[in-house]
């Protein structure tokens, strides 16, 4: 009685997403060369390195720089959301 269950919306990662200050460096894994946080787990709505194993299991998205801005790439967001509308 008085508990709610939560059941996670398939687009609550969105807003983490756009919120998620990228390519800074990973404390876990300082003395490895290319070690910025470039990728974002969508399970977890954190963001991560590519030596970061504990999320290779989870659905993720890689961040690119493009023009001095972080972009996802058309055709691996188009895996989780509806890009038709998207030019």
């Amino acid at each position: 009685v008085g508990c709610e269950l939560y059941l996670k919306d398939k687009t609550d990662w969105l807003i983490p997403l756009l919120q998620t200050e990228f390519f800074g460096p990973c404390a876990d894994h300082q003395d490895l060369r290319k070690n910025e946080k470039n990728v974002f787990c969508i399970d977890c709505n954190l963001e991560f390195c590519r030596h970061c194993k504990v999320h290779s299991q989870h659905l993720s998205l890689q961040i690119c720089k493009y023009v001095y801005q972080d972009v996802v790439r058309l055709q691996d967001m188009q895996k989780h959301i509806d890009c038709s509308r998207i030019q």
